[in-house]
């Protein structure tokens, strides 16, 4: 005897799909220092970005250091590279002036 499912198909569902190139991209994605994403703040990162959402930033929590919670930054997409006007001249300047980094 032989019962068929008909809600099952033997394709991709394409949003699983679109789930899992999130993830491989996450993999190779790291920040300007160099350190990957957190791993146990991952899965979030790739759901909140299939999900339409642009994430900027993200952290796992430390206990030893910083927030201990986990969070992640959501921004604008094609935000512009200044916020205010004449903003990355002011950061350079006053960089320079304190003999710091502009970070």
């Amino acid at each position: 005897m032989s019962i068929e499912n008909p809600n099952f198909t033997n394709e991709t569902n394409p949003k699983e799909s679109e789930l899992e190139n999130a993830r491989l991209n996450l993999e190779n994605t790291s920040d300007r220092l160099g350190f990957k994403i957190d791993e146990n703040i991952k899965e979030s990162v790739a759901v909140l970005n299939v999900s339409g959402f642009n994430t900027s930033q993200s952290c796992e929590g430390h206990v030893e250091r910083g927030i201990a919670a986990p969070w992640i930054s959501i921004a604008a997409p094609n935000e512009p590279e200044e916020r205010f006007e004449g903003e990355n001249e002011i950061i350079k300047s006053t960089a320079r002036k304190y003999q710091i980094t502009e970070d």
